[in-house]
């Protein structure tokens, strides 16, 4: 209502930082999307060197981030900021979401972790004072990946998709979701070469990427 009303999409709260940046960090996606759609910029430099973007893949969210990564990103986004994005999602997944966010956080001790929806899907989510973080930064690797038309190994995205062991899960989504579009002949030759692997789990996934093949 405010945005229809003619509120600036990038108003700045008391603490400096525009409104889109407390939708990131509460992974409300509504008003996240709300506000990409009236005209928020996904990109704008904030105080400390970040965007709005780049906290979004920080914060772990695979949904929050396609949310606001907004339109044609691969021609948008200069090739430094797209390596910078890369680069911080694999770094985020290799170091681990429990020792970033204890990083960041300041604060020793466990993590609470739970398992949370993200839009559709599974991933756990830690907590840790009054900060919070989701490790799905593989999945937002994998959306990245694609959404600046990197072609990542079929085998690589198999293998991240099965690492989670759960077809619920966001990293499994994303690379379902992925090799769903990817529909050359040789994507189709290497998804379907798992068909008779030894083990189910990967068998199931790959009848779950043809099945998205029939939308």
């Amino acid at each position: 209502m405010l945005l229809h009303a003619g509120a600036a999409p990038d108003a700045l709260m008391e603490d400096g930082l525009p409104v889109l940046c407390a939708a990131v960090a509460a992974y409300n996606l509504d008003i996240a999307r709300a506000l990409i759609d009236g005209g928020a910029d996904p990109d704008l430099v904030l105080p400390d060197g970040t965007t709005p973007l780049i906290r979004a893949v920080e914060g772990g969210s695979p949904a929050m981030v396609l949310a606001v990564l907004g339109r044609d990103p691969r021609l948008r986004l200069p090739g430094a900021v797209r390596e910078r994005l890369l680069d911080l999602a694999r770094r985020r997944h290799e170091c681990g979401a429990e020792p970033g966010l204890r990083l960041r956080a300041g604060l020793s001790g466990p993590a609470r972790a739970e398992v949370v929806e993200d839009e559709y899907d599974s991933v756990t989510e830690l907590t840790l004072g009054h900060h919070k973080v989701r490790a799905g930064h593989l999945a937002i690797l994998t959306c990245l990946e694609w959404a600046f038309r990197i072609l990542t190994p079929v085998d690589e995205l198999v293998a991240r998709a099965v690492s989670h062991g759960d077809r619920d899960h966001v990293v499994w989504t994303a690379a379902r979701g992925v090799l769903g579009e990817r529909r050359g002949p040789q994507t189709w030759s290497a998804v379907t070469a798992y068909r008779r692997h030894a083990d189910p789990l990967h068998r199931r996934f790959v009848v779950d990427v043809l099945r998205s093949y029939a939308y």
